[in-house]
């Protein structure tokens, strides 16, 4: 069955996603780290990374 499922797989997109996204990593556009804040936002993870002790206030 698993082989089955990779045979459905899109090679040739996912391949050139894969490319694009470490291309624009590269020079320096960080998507990784833009969609897990959004996914956090959606969460509603609230931010740590600013100003912590102004938040909690």
């Amino acid at each position: 069955m698993f082989v089955f499922l990779l045979k459905q797989l899109p090679i040739g997109l996912i391949l050139g996603v894969v490319i694009i996204a470490a291309g624009l990593q590269f020079i320096g556009v960080d998507l990784i780290g833009m969609g897990s804040d959004l996914l956090l936002d959606l969460l509603g993870v609230p931010d740590w990374s600013g100003d912590w002790l102004g938040s909690l206030l």
